[in-house]
């Protein structure tokens, strides 16, 4: 008897692998766009994604064309952010977000911001930003208040973050964005991100793991230079170091982390912290 790899009925995951990839291979046929497989993704999200990707990409040929978001909401009526009280507000935003997600279109806001001020971005910038007059059923359009209003404080902020919970988990590595390409010493030279990553796991192999971690940020701040910048974050860490014979150290101290933007992302460039050393 010969057995075959195909899916049967009681397989609808295999039936759904199958259709995910006759639909990667529709998008190479007919519009000549490659659409990778996403890994650790469930099959039927890979499979909406898909079909997503293919009636966003026919309407994209049919001619769907550049229209302003007022319009793609079908010009509706709202009162302008000064008419409107305090008390009033909340509503007022929340009416208009829902008038939104009907066209499948999400704001999101990364910092913290009140709701007077988002009202006021979505009336009074996004609903001037034009995007494509098609619309595709399941699939949200997302639009970001910091890619019209670069929020510098908070995405440091967020890198700094990100980098001690990668040290405290004992995480960091080349796929860690905070990072930048090169590190520039205080003498001048430059270290690889890839050697900086070898003295990191360097520590972090010496320790069995760290814990009672704690810290905190005590200043952020930065300075622009067109669309590139330097800033720094600075505060103090205090963590537990378990060595591998079951001996608890206390490592605590200040830290400060120097960052470099270039083409919109902060990313670390020299730090200083407790339990590491360059040399």
């Amino acid at each position: 008897m010969i057995e075959n790899d195909f899916p049967q009925d009681n397989d609808p995951q295999g039936a759904l692998r199958l259709e995910n990839e006759l639909l990667k291979l529709k998008l190479i046929a007919e519009l000549g766009a490659k659409a990778d497989s996403i890994a650790d993704i469930p099959p039927e999200v890979e499979n909406q994604f898909l079909k997503n990707i293919l009636a966003f990409e026919h309407a994209t040929a049919q001619g769907s064309k550049q229209v302003p978001i007022y319009q793609l909401l079908g010009r509706p009526a709202f009162k302008p952010s000064s008419e409107i009280s305090d008390a009033n507000i909340e509503k007022a935003l929340a009416d208009i977000i829902n008038l939104l997600s009907q066209k499948n279109i999400a704001v999101d806001f990364l910092g913290t911001y009140n709701s007077r001020a988002k009202y006021e971005f979505i009336t009074l910038e996004l609903f001037d930003h034009e995007t494509d007059d098609a619309i595709i059923p399941g699939m949200v359009r997302h639009f970001t208040y910091e890619d019209f209003h670069p929020n510098h404080k908070w995405d440091i902020e967020n890198r700094a973050i990100e980098f001690i919970s990668g040290w405290f988990d004992q995480t960091l590595d080349a796929r860690n964005w905070s990072l930048g390409d090169q590190f520039i010493l205080p003498n001048g030279s430059l270290l690889s991100k890839k050697d900086a990553i070898k003295k990191l796991r360097a520590v972090f192999d010496e320790y069995a793991g760290f814990f009672n971690c704690q810290y905190i940020i005590k200043d952020i701040d930065f300075e622009l230079n067109g669309n590139s910048g330097m800033g720094y974050a600075e505060g103090s860490v205090k963590y537990s170091a378990l060595t591998h014979t079951q001996e608890s150290m206390l490592i605590e101290g200040p830290f400060k982390l120097y960052f470099s933007m270039e083409h919109g992302w902060w990313s670390i460039v020299y730090f200083i912290f407790p339990g590491f050393e360059y040399y």
